[in-house]
């Protein structure tokens, strides 16, 4: 194609505005602090404490690639939240510009150059569709949050693999295609969200290229790498069988099962999403979003309607606002992972980070229609302008939440008052403070709020927060001194999910400190058996066997547990520990 070899377009001027209005919007969240799953994923997470690449993999499977930029960012700046800030923000930027980049080549397709768009309407749609994706509230949920730098860094690999099939459909020339399959590997083991990328791909080709020029037989060899790398995703899913894993997908999904409730629940959250890329007002971390019981149910049938009626007036703007029509099916498209998600997973309806990457259809959409709809170039960007400027000081201010753990979790609790959910992580956000007696009330709340809900059937039992309620309320009797309830509270975690370690791990500090050191074997072996050799649980495992008149497991245990946590990066305790057991650690050589 001439348009793209021959057109020389300068991106430097656009880049420079979304630097600077990406650091004016997110500038004030640079320091702010570790948020919710930033601890399982950054904080606690011992392979990215190490720079163990092996148990990076175990702990995020398919997301392997954002736990070692996770492991970069403390390898450079330690815990400072600075830098993992700093690489979030900076990868928004970059992916504002590559929906830049994507719409403009997007013009220069043979279908968008037929339908004979001046150009000054088509650079100020790629250029405002940009700024708006940039801008719009409900993206500062995955460009703040710096545990979804997984979905950051697959919207990333995703537009370029885009932007290159372009390049190698405009140019013909192999070589693109063949970097496109690696930009999409990296994307693969970036976020799931990468299985929608060949269906996407095959719909830009029948809507902007029309199949012209391949045959059957280069099309198959064009596409197949792409779904081949798409079979990548459910079968290393599958192989995710380590309980150190961060994302758990897998066993989620096989104890959640298929459920068509949730089908129709997540009719009614698309027209949720639709509402917030129109009106993102009272944005939310953690929706309290019922979960639909028939097909019948009016908001539902009202959903299906709306998004039956969308449907059908996309598709009727193929000839005419082809672009358009692109982008409403863009954001359906790229929206379906997640959706299929909770339908098996029945934990959460909805999150404002799974719109991260269908809001680059939307912001086209909006971009396009702004412009078309005064009659005047002119008028359309003076909308567009205005349109930026307010979503821009919205995201401005919902950011402020993202600099404060406890902050952020009592907006959660102040619009979803009666999410289980979410007091129990304020109630975690205060123990972090040490702030015990509001942690312990939340917790308590959220245990209460659990069973009354679970028992009027508005939710179904999620066994994953039980077993992080009573562990942490656990870890708040026994600083209260209540040893007992201490005991129950960790039994009961145990009993809600013998898979998870921690309560063990809890069982059996609490018995060492209770001087029982048969019971602190048990516990930290079966600690052990679940999150693999730490060397805390092997050092008490060996102290322990010292005082039950255990040498020879003494002999084994301290110097193994010297290892784990010098690699652990425990230098410290370390030498405590060859201090305090010179004869068992560094037995003289006979």
């Amino acid at each position: 194609m001439q348009g793209l070899k021959q057109r020389q377009i300068s991106f430097l001027g656009p880049t420079v505005v979304f630097l600077t209005i990406g650091l004016a919007i997110y500038g004030h969240v640079l320091h702010g602090e570790f948020v919710s799953d930033d601890y399982q994923a950054i904080v606690d997470n011992k392979a990215v404490q190490n720079g163990d690449l092996w148990g990076i993999w175990l702990t995020f499977n398919t997301r392997f690639l954002t736990g070692l930029t996770f492991w970069l960012n403390a390898r450079w700046g330690q815990m400072d939240t600075y830098g993992f800030h700093l690489v979030n923000i900076l990868l928004h930027v970059v992916n504002a510009f590559l929906v830049h980049a994507f719409v403009t080549a997007t013009f220069q397709t043979p279908a968008m150059r037929r339908e004979g768009l001046a150009e000054s309407v088509s650079r100020p749609v790629a250029f405002f569709a940009a700024l708006i994706f940039l801008c719009h509230p409900v993206q500062t949920e995955a460009a703040a949050f710096i545990t979804q730098r997984t979905s950051l860094l697959a919207t990333f690999f995703y537009l370029a693999t885009c932007l290159l099939y372009i390049r190698g459909r405009a140019s013909g020339r192999g070589m693109f295609f063949f970097v496109s399959w690696g930009t999409m590997l990296w994307g693969v083991f970036s976020k799931e969200l990468t299985l929608t990328l060949p269906f996407v791909l095959l719909l830009y080709e029948f809507y902007f290229f029309g199949f012209q020029g391949l045959g059957w037989k280069r099309s198959a060899r064009i596409f197949f790498p792409y779904f081949l790398l798409l079979a990548l995703v459910p079968a290393v899913l599958w192989l995710d069988n380590d309980p150190s894993s961060v994302l758990e997908l897998k066993s989620q999904m096989s104890t959640g099962g298929f459920r068509w409730q949730y089908v129709l629940t997540e009719a009614n959250v698309w027209r949720t999403y639709l509402r917030l890329v129109i009106l993102p007002v009272n944005l939310n971390h953690d929706y309290d979003y019922p979960v639909a019981k028939t097909l019948w149910d009016p908001g539902t049938m009202f959903s299906l309607a709306l998004l039956a009626v969308i449907a059908v007036w996309a598709a009727a703007q193929f000839s005419r606002r082809r672009l358009v029509s692109f982008g409403i099916f863009w954001f359906f498209l790229t929206v379906t992972v997640e959706t299929l998600v909770v339908c098996f997973v029945h934990r959460q309806m909805l999150y404002e980070h799974w719109l991260y990457l269908p809001m680059a259809g939307a912001a086209v959409v909006l971009s396009f229609l702004a412009m078309e709809l005064p009659r005047s170039p002119k008028a359309g960007k003076l909308v567009l302008t205005a349109l930026v400027v307010v979503f821009s000081m919205m995201s401005y201010q919902r950011n402020l939440v993202w600099r404060e753990e406890v902050a952020f979790w009592q907006d959660a609790v102040q619009k979803s008052p009666r999410k289980p959910s979410a007091h129990f992580a304020l109630g975690t956000a205060y123990y972090r403070k040490d702030e015990f007696e509001k942690a312990y009330y939340h917790l308590k709340k959220a245990l209460a709020l659990h069973d009354s809900r679970t028992k009027k059937g508005e939710i179904g039992i999620d066994y994953l927060l039980m077993t992080g309620l009573h562990n942490n309320l656990g870890i708040i009797y026994f600083l209260y001194g209540d040893d007992d309830m201490a005991v129950a509270s960790f039994q009961e975690a145990v009993q809600w999910d013998p898979e998870n370690g921690r309560p063990y791990n809890n069982l059996a500090l609490l018995y060492f400190n209770l001087g029982d050191c048969a019971k602190t074997i048990d516990n930290f072996q079966l600690a052990v058996q679940k999150m693999g050799e730490y060397g805390e649980a092997v050092f008490r495992i060996g102290q322990c066997q010292l005082r039950l008149g255990d040498e020879a497991g003494g002999r084994e245990n301290l110097p193994k547990a010297v290892e784990l946590l010098i690699k652990e990066g425990r230098l410290d305790e370390a030498r405590q520990v060859q201090k305090a057991f010179p004869a068992q650690v560094s037995p003289e050589k006979k």
